[in-house]
């Protein structure tokens, strides 16, 4: 039996389904979170969605949103985790995570994901939605239309609007068979396009202080924790601060530096042309895919950098040279 039928096999015979969604969430991981407890609870089953993290509001469109809570509460039969490629991106929840022996791993960063769970169900799939939605499918549950627009979220999140390197035929099979219940141009304004002033004026502030290096390879952008303090902003407009700057002619990579405490770095990285930013970022224990990836980095601004720099050097052999464009740190 597959690690697939395991999972959908156990999900039929659970009553009571704990669903967990990753640390610092994203539609994807949300959107799958949202579809599966719906397709569970009309097949007469409980089910509850946990994250660790406050929400934010972009897929408070979505029936069940209100449901998401972010403390544990009760004892289930199975618990589940969508989208998380390592147990640390079940963040607080991890440890009651473990409490539930049936437990599973769904997710689709197949390069770094750790297999935590005993049960781990991980494919080169472009989103958690996607295999979601083949579980609700082997469920026999309805795809209403609540569930389509829930999947389609994640795909559209993963796929940054099917533009990205992952939208396969697979990806786009799926959503053929779910357009007629969704309104797509919905989706895309919500998730891609409807934003805070704070977060644009913080995105502009980032914008103008990005630097070349590598021979105009490697685009960074950083974000401090004044910039965040002066804008009005937090922590979370940061999210996708790296897709602004891959357009940018010439480049392979894109880095957005964000300093979430006091030396203390989140890096989010975007790959062009199959630049494998994955590979950089498993250097300082990250991960994610082939062309988006991320981890966290401690020490001083300057060093962090020196430190990326020397990761792309090592890893993927892009030499350094000094930046095109300087900022004031």
């Amino acid at each position: 039996m597959t690690a697939f039928e395991k999972t959908v096999e156990a999900l039929r015979k659970a009553e009571r389904v704990a669903i967990f969604c990753h640390t610092r969430p994203d539609p994807d991981t949300l959107g799958s979170g949202i579809a599966l407890r719906e397709a569970l609870i009309s097949s007469g089953k409980e089910a509850d969605i946990y994250c660790d993290t406050t929400l934010m509001g972009r897929l408070s469109f979505l029936s069940g949103y209100e449901n998401i809570s972010t403390e544990f509460r009760g004892k289930y039969d199975l618990h589940i985790a969508l989208d998380c490629g390592d147990r640390l991106r079940l963040g607080e929840l991890g440890g009651v995570f473990f409490r539930c022996k049936n437990n599973f791993n769904v997710d689709h960063h197949y390069l770094t994901n750790d297999n935590f769970a005993a049960v781990n169900w991980v494919e080169n799939r472009a989103s958690a939605a996607q295999m979601t939605y083949d579980i609700i499918k082997a469920l026999g549950a309805e795809i209403t239309d609540n569930i389509a627009s829930a999947i389609m979220s994640g795909i559209v999140t993963d796929t940054n609007a099917f533009t990205n390197t992952n939208t396969d035929k697979a990806v786009l099979t799926t959503a053929a068979e779910l357009i007629g219940r969704v309104n797509i141009n919905f989706i895309n304004f919500r998730l891609r396009r409807n934003t805070s002033y704070r977060r644009i004026k913080l995105l502009g502030r980032a914008l103008n202080g990005i630097r070349l290096y590598s021979g105009g390879k490697i685009a960074v952008m950083t974000v401090r924790e004044r910039d965040l303090e002066e804008e009005g902003a937090v922590f979370a407009d940061t999210d996708g601060f790296a897709d602004n700057i891959l357009d940018i002619d010439g480049i392979k990579a894109a880095v957005c530096i964000s300093e979430s405490s006091k030396n203390t770095f989140k890096i989010g990285m975007r790959g062009k042309d199959g630049t494998d930013v994955c590979a950089v970022c498993r250097f300082f224990g990250g991960g994610g895919h082939k062309v988006a990836a991320g981890c966290t980095i401690c020490g001083f601004y300057e060093d962090v950098i020196d430190r990326i720099l020397r990761a792309f050097d090592i890893e993927l052999g892009f030499g350094r040279l000094r930046p095109r464009k300087s900022r004031i740190s």
